[in-house]
């Protein structure tokens, strides 16, 4: 009987969008999804100048945001350092839109884009 090959154990594996590690404290699909989000931001960053302020939302929405809030609800008590990591990719959305600078203050500015802090978000999807 020939040899069909053998099952090798992975570490991450994706599932319908969703990156699990073997310890399940969705770590990886934190770092992914950072780094994801950041890669778009930067290209959008890179045409900001011939963007309009809606224009540069809509992108922000679709690229990013919607990036974060896919399977969110996956990530109800996740640690406060890999919740911060989310937090971070909104605060730059945010002061990408407005064209603010890292030091301004981000309350007024996802007041203004109706943007809920990640936690919220999270407790949110799963309540809807």
């Amino acid at each position: 009987m020939a040899n069909c090959g053998s099952i090798t154990k992975s570490r991450c594996v994706r599932n319908l969008g969703a990156w699990f590690n073997d310890t399940f404290d969705m770590s990886q699909h934190v770092t992914i999804l950072c780094s994801a989000s950041f890669f778009q931001l930067r290209n959008i960053r890179r045409i900001g100048k011939y963007l309009t302020q809606e224009v540069a939302a809509t992108l922000v929405h679709f690229l990013v945001t919607c990036r974060i809030d896919y399977c969110n609800s996956l990530l109800y008590g996740l640690s406060d350092y890999q919740l911060a990591k989310l937090q971070r990719v909104q605060n730059s959305a945010a002061r990408l839109v407005y064209k603010e600078s890292k030091f301004c203050q981000i309350t007024p500015l996802s007041k203004k884009l109706h943007l809920l802090p990640i936690t919220f978000r999270i407790r949110f999807k799963i309540a809807l």
